[in-house]
């Protein structure tokens, strides 16, 4: 069972996950997170974990039916009934159910697709696709070398931004590790 907030969730799939909260037990609190993104907002409600004091967080298959994938961002909040406090916020990627999807899908990011078009210009090997997408209203093909290196250097950072949330949101830990140091 997982036990922090998941980073990605899947249409078509169960999701469970279990939140110890010690200042905000359950049943006495109830946690529940609210997801938002281009107009879209979903409300998710925990209940108690068996007879622990934790929350659990159950979202059936049946209750996707109007989800939309996109990168969602979600505040975790419990009350009490008189007292609501925010207890975790962040950005949750919602991904489509595959099984129930045409081909021809494309999963990348904006940003990976930016990037791999800048550096399949960069590398001579475009296609005529490739070539005419438009950054900023600027077709890739009439962008100096010296400018699209310079693009695909920022591209590069937030995907690489993307890659550390993803495995942050699969594991349940911070992309940054603590570094001590002594002094003297």
């Amino acid at each position: 069972m997982i036990t922090h907030t998941p980073g990605v969730l899947t249409i078509g799939e169960t999701a469970e996950w279990v939140i110890s909260l010690p200042d905000y037990p359950a049943p006495d609190w109830v946690l529940s997170y609210t997801l938002v993104s281009s107009g879209v907002r979903i409300t998710i409600t925990g209940e108690q974990d068996g007879s622990t004091s934790c929350h659990k967080i159950t979202v059936a298959v049946a209750d996707q039916a109007l989800w939309t994938p996109a990168v969602y961002g979600y505040q975790a909040r419990v009350t009490d009934g008189a007292s609501v406090f925010c207890v975790e916020s962040g950005t949750i990627k919602i991904l489509p159910d595959f099984s129930v999807m045409s081909s021809g899908y494309d999963a990348r990011s904006h940003a990976r697709i930016c990037l791999d078009n800048i550096t399949a210009v960069i590398e001579g090997r475009a296609t005529k696709s490739q070539q005419q997408y438009s950054i900023a209203g600027r077709a890739l093909q009439f962008v100096p070398l010296k400018e699209l290196v310079e693009m695909r250097a920022y591209w590069l950072g937030i995907v690489n931004t993307e890659i550390g949330r993803e495995l942050a949101g699969r594991t349940g830990r911070s992309r940054f590790r603590a570094v001590e140091v002594r002094f003297g």
